[in-house]
């Protein structure tokens, strides 16, 4: 069964740590999402229970706007990431924004970054992410130049676990109302060394949920974007004229996220446990191969939880001043070898 997609707009330009009301009532009968997917670009299919009469929700109406990446050759993508949100955002909020294609930038394919000591699959992963990272430098922006105060940010592959019509969405719907108690939000995320402090714990349909504090992860597959960091984050990223320089010495975005940027204890960094939406396990353009169901669910490595107090936490996120050296000799040196060499890797 296919299912109809909503009007969008197209965009193609286009302190507190926890707090909160005391309900505690359960998902209405039907209100959890069950996507069944297959690998390859085949439609995934969007459970029919997933579907009933939109209502008010806090959480979907806390947000200004829902923001789409998504590639213009990956309909399939498009389709299905309108299917699951149609009953649950507002059409109104919904805007598509048309992915950047690292192979179409300047500079690729050309020297000093890339070389005939680039193999093909490096070069079309190190185009992946220069267009991710230009992708996502164009969804800030448009943002910005909208005026709106929040963003829920979703590439095209986000995979959502929750309705958040529920206990869920409010709680979080809580956080998201005091632009002063948050900076990003991740719904979904990996952090190999986990470290985190609790804010908000309750227990939902029997299982334990949990809203922490953290310091940046990775993945961005699907976060909240609060007006008060759309100026920082513009400010660290490279635009395309210094994109392959960038890159080569972060690496990815994702890295430069949990290693630079949210390393500020002024970053108030949040995110749920379990988590709520990841990526499904099709295609991907990025890495230029399918992503496997352990990738999709995060489990394809070990995660080290690390749960502490929030001073300690804070306290934890600043660089020594021998990270800080040591990071410039590490990253120095790969910017000098890709420099010199090309990306070889």
């Amino acid at each position: 069964m296919r299912y109809r997609t909503p009007p969008v707009f197209d965009l193609d330009i286009q302190r507190m740590p926890c707090y909160g009301s005391k309900r505690n009532r359960r998902l209405p009968p039907g209100g959890i999402r069950r996507i069944a997917y297959t690998a390859g670009n085949a439609l995934p299919k969007v459970h029919p229970l997933m579907h009933s009469m939109r209502q008010t929700s806090p959480f979907w109406d806390s947000l200004d706007a829902v923001l789409i990446i998504n590639l213009a050759h990956r309909t399939d993508r498009w389709e299905r990431i309108t299917a699951m949100l149609r009953d649950l955002v507002p059409a109104e909020k919904i805007h598509r924004l048309d992915a950047v294609r690292g192979i179409t930038m300047p500079g690729y394919l050309e020297q000093p970054w890339f070389t005939d000591k680039t193999p093909e699959k490096v070069a079309v992963m190190r185009a992946g992410s220069a267009g991710c990272i230009a992708s996502h430098r164009k969804a800030i922006e448009t943002a910005r130049d909208n005026g709106w105060k929040n963003v829920l940010i979703l590439e095209d592959d986000a995979n959502l676990f929750d309705t958040l019509e529920g206990r869920k969405g409010d709680m979080i719907a809580e956080i998201i109302r005091d632009p002063q108690a948050w900076d990003l939000f991740y719904l979904g995320f990996y952090q190999r060394h986990f470290k985190y402090t609790v804010c908000r714990e309750e227990t939902i349909d029997g299982e334990p949920f949990r809203l922490v504090r953290m310091g940046g992860p990775i993945m961005l597959h699907a976060y909240i974007v609060n007006q008060s960091i759309y100026q920082p984050l513009l400010d660290g990223m490279p635009t395309q004229d210094d994109i392959w320089e960038w890159n080569a010495y972060y690496g990815s975005i994702d890295a430069w996220m949990q290693n630079y940027f949210t390393r500020d204890r002024n970053i108030k960094v949040w995110g749920t446990l379990p988590r709520l939406c990841m990526q499904i396990a099709d295609y991907s353009d990025l890495l230029a191969r399918p992503r496997t169901v352990e990738e999709e669910m995060g489990i394809h490595r070990t995660v080290f939880e690390n749960p502490v107090t929030l001073a300690s936490l804070e306290a934890s996120l600043p660089r020594s001043i021998w990270k800080k050296m040591y990071d410039a000799y590490k990253y120095g040196g790969r910017l000098f070898r890709h420099r010199r060499h090309g990306f070889t890797k």
